[in-house]
């Protein structure tokens, strides 16, 4: 998938939360249509997600039976069957993926700490991140977790993929199938009535969605100030502080209360990565386990470069001069 511009989208969204869809889409819903009930969302996520899609649409051009709200309702149709399997759990935008063991990919060692497996096992660079599970869709290969964390910038690669798929022409459920293509979770669930659960073809509006306040764009990551202070000329960049134990939204499959040092060896469910701080700088994607934190006799640091497969990447440090901002000031 080509690079699109979904930062310049994404920076729009974050600057004005609000939600509404006022064109009636063209397409009506397909057979499957799942029993009424309550869907749960959370609130600025849903926000987040039409501003992403009405944005998508109009910079990369929209199509016949494609409208903001379906586009959102579409994205939350993948999060659904992604995270929970039920629409009537609001997922958590900081899930972090559980299940690329050695077993199914022989080189997903090298997502645990420096490629050994019964050490230091929360130092884990969880592949799959977010409401979307971003993981090697497109331009993904050169985000940070923290991007795929944070709603808006997820929200853009996921919506962008979606319009492709779907504005490439045919029936409708070909259209669907085409835009839902990249998410397993679509195979394995149902994502053609999680869509009619949740959104009203007639009316071009959501239906029976209620919206959790308590989850965030930022699904409880914290947005930090870091500087490394073995840089030439250390300069201040921003940097985020994940920790599942703070998730908000849906935690019960992937967070702290299941397994967090992972399943027997290499077996699944791996580990969930304990508190790390995400950032981008010089050209990679970067993770830092600071020892003070996770309580291991030494700091932990993987850089990935942009574009690559982290499965491929090897190289793991065992040393970090990242300084991050707290409330008592400067942690080096």
């Amino acid at each position: 998938m080509r690079r699109r511009r979904h930062r310049k989208i994404a920076a729009v969204a974050a600057g004005s939360l609000a939600a509404g869809g006022l064109t009636a889409a063209a397409a009506g819903p397909l057979a499957g249509t799942a029993a009424a009930q309550t869907n749960r969302f959370g609130n600025e996520p849903v926000a987040s997600m039409w501003i992403i899609a009405a944005g998508t649409l109009n910079q990369q051009g929209a199509c016949s039976g494609l409208t903001p709200t379906k586009l959102a309702a579409m994205m939350m149709a993948v999060s659904w069957s992604e995270l929970t399997g039920t629409s009537s759990i609001a997922p958590s935008p900081m899930t972090l993926s559980r299940w690329d063991s050695v077993a199914v990919r022989p080189e997903n060692q090298n997502l645990y700490s420096f490629g050994t497996i019964e050490t230091e096992r929360r130092a884990h660079w969880n592949p799959g991140v977010g409401l979307f599970q971003l993981d090697l869709l497109g331009p993904s290969t050169s985000m940070a977790h923290w991007e795929r964390i944070y709603v808006p910038t997820a929200a853009a690669v996921a919506a962008d993929s979606m319009r492709d798929g779907y504005c490439a022409g045919g029936t409708e459920e070909q259209r669907l199938d085409r835009a839902w293509a990249p998410w397993y979770g679509c195979a394995a669930n149902d994502c053609k009535s999680l869509l009619n659960s949740v959104y009203d073809y007639s009316s071009d509006r959501f239906k029976n969605l209620q919206k959790d306040s308590s989850i965030t764009a930022y699904g409880g990551m914290v947005r930090k100030s870091c500087y490394y202070s073995s840089a030439p000329s250390p300069q201040v960049f921003d940097c985020y502080w994940v920790h599942p134990a703070y998730a908000q939204g849906y935690t019960n499959n992937w967070g702290e209360p299941y397994k967090p040092e992972g399943g027997s060896g290499s077996s699944a469910p791996t580990p969930v990565a304990t508190g790390f701080y995400s950032a981008n700088y010089a050209a990679h994607t970067r993770a830092h386990w600071r020892s003070e934190e996770t309580g291991y006799s030494r700091d932990i640091v993987k850089y990935i470069p942009y574009g690559t497969n982290p499965r491929n990447h090897t190289t793991w440090y065992g040393s970090t001069s990242l300084c991050a901002k707290t409330i008592f000031g400067w942690a080096c």
